[in-house]
């Protein structure tokens, strides 16, 4: 008699900054075989920017219920609204946004850590600045 697998549903989102924070963590990501999916611009090819974290935000999968369960979820929303299972998902969700500091004022990191940036309120509460 088969198993059944349970669903590995997507526990971690990790924003990255650039190419290099990309190769770590997918190497990380390979390496402890985790739940977890890897966002960039355009494949690490050019850098999100402190000040652009909410034009990030403001993107099809992210500003969109629909579209943010079917990519990282892989199910529908209308099915795991049915279920009451989208708000358990999405406590258990985090975002982690991995930013260089470089180039932004004081002013902006001070927002970044704070998590003005972040303006998609039902993703907010997991958003986690590092």
């Amino acid at each position: 008699m088969k198993k059944q697998r349970k669903t590995n549903y997507c526990r971690a989102i990790i924003i990255c900054h650039g190419k290099s924070e990309l190769i770590l963590f997918s190497r990380l990501k390979s390496i402890l075989r985790l739940p977890i999916s890897i966002e960039s611009n355009e494949k690490g090819k050019s850098s999100v920017k402190i000040q652009g974290i909410e034009s990030f935000f403001k993107r099809g999968e992210f500003n969109e219920k629909k579209s943010f369960c079917k990519k990282f979820f892989q199910e529908e929303y209308s099915d795991l609204r049915k279920q009451k299972k989208f708000q358990i998902l999405l406590n258990q969700l985090k975002i982690f946004i991995v930013m260089d500091i470089d180039d932004a004022t004081d002013d902006q990191v001070n927002r970044y850590k704070n998590c003005e940036y972040f303006k998609v309120k039902w993703l907010k509460h997991c958003c986690i600045p590092i």
